[in-house]
């Protein structure tokens, strides 16, 4: 039962205590319940504010950048109260809410633009968060999601892996190498090819005077195989590459490798002759020539008595020099005393890797006669007929 004393103020009417007297006898018959749910908190507001149009979308190649976003709420918004924050790590932790370069703009409260100027964020395709946030007129502070912006600013790299720079070969039949890139990756290498005798540009089918960049397969390792150029002997050729990442960026070629194609057998020796050319008593003949002219230049010749080489090396080595040059060389040969006929032969040895080009065999008829104790003679006729330049395997 409940017990209500109620004293009455001078000048009040009866029937305003009358009527609270009921009230209290009323709140007093409720459940206990009843009176606990109206005394809880009022639900929390619902918001009906939408986050878009956030730039910069895809990627960025240059920093300080700038970033946008636009926030819409029926109960209007509080454009004083816009911020941002940034995390670099992916959201790992986050810098504190930030208006520093940022404005807000809006020809109506419901809708407002926050722009934020000059952030320099590190290239990364994962890292670089983005938040912004608003009141709005209820006094709720609205947030968006968090946003990823990808940046990368350096292009990507590549080199010419093969063919070897100044290297000289018999033949290409591809072209190689690597690229990378730090943060968008690579997605495409192209490859150039340059005569330098004519200055033409391979483009694939045919040769131009403009430089052109056929593609080739793969990015990190690529390869040029299914459309290279038929190779003249004696012409040096320069290959550069360039790779694209997927940000956009094209790299700025190098300058390229450079190598000589050697295709062709060495031409015979140049001058070939053998002293003394009348009788001599000496059983000593000194046979001299000179290198001929080649693409990859002449390292080495070997000469042989009373019988045609059977191989490459087959003979006697002379003539060691560097490649491209065209040495003289003297060779001595003692040979016993009589009527005996020699043939020496003569064989070429190019400076082209992995493998040596040799000639027909060249004579020198050599002669001595005991009976003619102070003559001796020696003469270097023409070569056999029939006898043409031939290439050899790898010695």
């Amino acid at each position: 039962m409940i017990r209500s004393h109620t004293r009455l103020l001078p000048g009040a009417p009866l029937w305003f205590f009358a009527t609270a007297l009921i009230l209290g006898l009323l709140w007093g018959a409720l459940p206990i319940n009843a009176q606990k749910k109206d005394l809880q908190p009022a639900a929390p507001l619902i918001t009906y504010e939408t986050w878009s149009d956030f730039r910069p979308q895809g990627w960025v190649l240059t920093v300080p950048l700038t970033s946008s976003v636009s926030v819409s709420d029926p109960a209007g918004l509080q454009p004083l109260t816009a911020a941002y924050r940034l995390s670099l790590n992916g959201g790992g932790t986050w810098s504190d809410w930030s208006t520093t370069r940022l404005t807000v703009t809006g020809a109506v409260s419901t809708t407002q633009f926050l722009t934020v100027t000059g952030l320099s964020l590190p290239d990364s395709a994962t890292d670089n968060l983005l938040q912004f946030q608003i009141v709005n007129s209820l006094a709720v502070t609205l947030t968006s999601q968090a946003y990823t912006v990808t940046v990368d600013t350096a292009p990507p790299t590549s080199i010419v892996t093969s063919p070897v720079h100044n290297q000289i070969y018999r033949t290409v039949s591809s072209i190689a190498g690597t690229a990378g890139d730090a943060t968008s990756g690579v997605i495409t290498v192209s490859v150039s090819i340059q005569d330098t005798t004519t200055g033409l540009y391979w483009n694939g089918t045919a040769w131009g005077a403009s430089e052109a960049w056929p593609d080739a397969s793969g990015t990190n390792n690529w390869t040029l195989s299914g459309n290279l150029p038929s190779w003249a002997n004696g012409r040096t050729y320069v290959v550069r590459s360039r790779a694209r990442d997927a940000a956009g960026h094209l790299e700025t070629p190098g300058a390229g490798v450079s190598f000589v194609i050697d295709s062709l057998a060495p031409p015979p020796p140049i001058g070939l002759a053998a002293q003394p050319s009348g009788w001599s008593n000496s059983a000593t003949f000194t046979v001299t020539w000179t290198a001929p002219a080649d693409a990859s230049g002449i390292v080495a010749a070997y000469y042989k008595l009373d019988a045609v080489p059977t191989a490459p090396t087959d003979g006697t080595r002379t003539c060691t020099s560097s490649p491209a040059s065209r040495p003289q060389a003297t060779v001595s040969i003692s040979y016993m005393f009589g009527w005996k006929t020699a043939w020496a032969t003569w064989i070429i040895i190019s400076a082209l890797p992995s493998r040596s080009m040799w000639i027909a065999p060249r004579p020198a008829r050599l002669a001595t006669s005991s009976a003619y104790p102070t003559a001796g003679r020696i003469r270097t006729p023409s070569p056999r007929p029939g006898t043409t330049p031939q290439n050899s395997p790898a010695s």
